[in-house]
């Protein structure tokens, strides 16, 4: 489905990545593991259109997509969640779904998300009218990614989900990955909680300091013992 190839991403005159080549399997997790810095976030940012690489090409379903700005990414089905959430603080629940929904021109289809969304988090139900600022950080996390779903992506790009959550809340963002994937959903996970996210991919890939240094299938790069030592702290 997506195809990352010889990308090198600079940012001025820093080069965040260097030559990175990934690549994800229809209704598959593919994770990306890496310390803080290592260049997890800037290729989602090179994905989702936000910044083009210097080099290499990004492919979507056959189709070049490095050239393309990002909100004609969104409309092809690329979802990007950013770190940090970026809900609307001052917009509704419900607001902030249905911007997420500006894509999806079908009425029927936009309710159909818009309660999936619901049984998925069904505090965000609950707490449809209250607006995005006054919820937690947890509910804030949940609304970031209900508004990454509503425009029905074809693949959901996952950054940093479970940053600065309470265990028992990174626990329940864990069980909504799975459960998306179960529906199909085909997922790239960025993340720095290493163990979490090798648990629940199906393939993953190491990178440190703007290169990819490993790649495999995510049970054994779980025993690998670079990972072990630098990510699982054994």
């Amino acid at each position: 489905m997506l195809e990352i190839e010889n990308i090198t991403v600079s940012y001025d005159i820093a080069t965040a990545l260097w030559d990175v080549s990934l690549s994800v399997r229809e209704g598959k997790i593919v994770s990306i593991v890496g310390s803080n810095g290592a260049g997890k976030s800037t290729t989602l940012r090179a994905i989702s259109g936000v910044i083009h690489p210097r080099q290499g090409t990004i492919t979507f379903n056959h189709s070049r997509i490095d050239h393309l700005p990002p909100h004609q990414i969104a409309r092809i089905g690329i979802s990007h969640v950013p770190e940090g959430r970026r809900i609307f603080p001052h917009l509704s629940v419900i607001e902030n779904l249905k911007i997420g929904a500006l894509p999806v021109k079908d009425k029927n289809r936009m309710d159909a998300l818009l309660q999936n969304v619901f049984d998925l988090f069904p505090i965000l139900s609950e707490r449809r009218n209250q607006t995005g600022g006054t919820l937690s950080g947890g509910q804030q996390q949940m609304l970031a990614i209900g508004r990454g779903l509503m425009s029905d992506p074809k693949i959901l790009l996952l950054d940093e989900p479970s940053l600065g959550l309470a265990p028992i809340i990174v626990d329940s963002v864990f069980e909504v990955i799975l459960r998306l994937n179960r529906q199909g959903q085909t997922i790239l996970l960025v993340e720095q909680n290493a163990y979490r996210s090798l648990e629940v991919a199906h393939y993953a890939y190491v990178l440190e300091t703007g290169k990819i240094l490993l790649e495999g299938e995510a049970p054994k790069l779980i025993d690998h013992p670079h990972v072990k030592k630098a990510y699982l702290g054994r």
